[in-house]
């Protein structure tokens, strides 16, 4: 197949930047099908230009530049996928220069605009979803349902070894004490962060701080606020990393043994499928995967991360209570790759040859007409 994949932001080096969310979607699909190799890949980005940078260079792979998409309309792809759009004018816009046998638009949430039938009136046009649980809700009155599928994002070929001997804490500053964030949320990731600090004293665990470059007081007041700094001198054993290359990050990521995603994605399923627990409480997004139901409860004793209101204020799981928890899975090898081992059905779907399934299902929806 000749396939066009869209990436989203910046991308300097190429599928193995350093994106987020939608943007990271697009690229691991990118990934996934380079080391696969049966299928010729273009890619481009959606505005900033893009290079190759340190990303190795696939044979299989060709990268252009935005301003040179208009010279795609002289191929035939079999498929488009798209991870992100918003509007109408996105959508045509993005389309108006290749021509597809099926567009894939790529959507976290049923936004009000994905279920505007008007966008879906071309047969061609499918909606591709992240997770098996936004997949299991679409709405039941849209007239587009039999072109909604699920491609979700692939982490990697097999799930790996359990991560418990590493006796690290990992712990992902992204956003969390902007001046800008939601009170509650910089609240939780307060608790979080110095319950893993409570429990790293408590057991000599080293503590990992992802994204270290957004601990600024000039951006983020609560750092001095709160005692932010101070919280974290109290114990010898932290590693601070910047904004890193996808390839280092997850290196990174797997040096750890438990990860703390507050309410972000953060890298839970990543997590899980690199041998790493994620410390999720039943708020977080991906706690509701139809396999998994009654494990987070257990792992986190039903309690929830973050304050939405004043009713949640009992349901919040305490700092102290936190900390306990994790000295616990620092400590007990048996109750950490229990709670490992029964997360790691709702990543199943995400390794690479499942996703590759995926993809053939929507190829032959497409062959036999929509």
């Amino acid at each position: 197949m000749i396939i066009f994949i869209g990436l989203v932001g910046q991308n300097p080096n190429s599928f193995e930047s350093s994106s987020r969310g939608e943007g990271r979607w697009a690229c691991s699909l990118v990934r996934m099908l380079a080391e696969q190799g049966e299928h010729e890949i273009y890619i481009a980005p959606d505005t900033e230009p893009a290079g190759w940078g340190t990303c190795r260079k696939p044979k299989n792979v060709t990268l252009l530049q935005p301003w040179e998409k208009p010279t795609l309309n002289k191929i035939h792809f079999d498929l488009a996928i798209f991870t992100s759009w918003v509007t109408e004018t996105d959508l045509r816009r993005e389309s108006k220069y290749i021509n597809a046998d099926r567009y894939l638009w790529g959507c976290m949430g049923w936004k009000a605009g994905v279920m505007n039938d008007t966008l879906f009136e071309d047969k061609r046009d499918c909606v591709i979803r992240y997770s098996i649980q936004d997949f299991l809700d679409i709405p039941k009155d849209i007239n587009f349902k039999d072109r909604c599928f699920l491609l979700v994002q692939p982490f990697g070929k097999e799930l790996e070894p359990s991560k418990f001997d590493n006796k690290r804490i990992g712990w992902v500053a992204k956003e969390a004490f902007l001046n800008e964030v939601n009170i509650n949320l910089k609240r939780a990731a307060k608790r979080h962060l110095f319950a893993a600090v409570d429990a790293c004293k408590k057991t000599g665990a080293n503590l990992t701080i992802f994204s270290s470059h957004e601990f600024n007081p000039k951006k983020a007041s609560a750092i001095k606020e709160w005692g932010i700094i101070d919280k974290l001198r109290e114990i010898d054993n932290v590693t601070m990393y910047p904004n890193l290359p996808f390839l280092e990050y997850q290196n990174k990521l797997k040096k750890c043994s438990i990860t703390m995603p507050v309410l972000f994605a953060g890298s839970t399923q990543e997590a899980l499928v690199g041998g790493v627990l994620p410390f999720m409480h039943r708020d977080h997004m991906f706690s509701t995967h139809p396999d998994i139901k009654g494990v987070v409860n257990d792992l986190t004793f039903d309690k929830i991360s973050m304050v939405q209101s004043e009713a949640d204020e009992k349901l919040v799981m305490r700092q102290d209570d936190m900390a306990n928890r994790l000295v616990e899975l620092l400590t007990n090898k048996d109750l950490y790759e229990d709670f490992l081992n029964r997360l790691r059905p709702s990543v199943v779907d995400n390794l690479d040859h499942n996703v590759l399934k995926q993809l053939d299902v929507i190829t032959r929806h497409g062959k036999q007409g929509g």
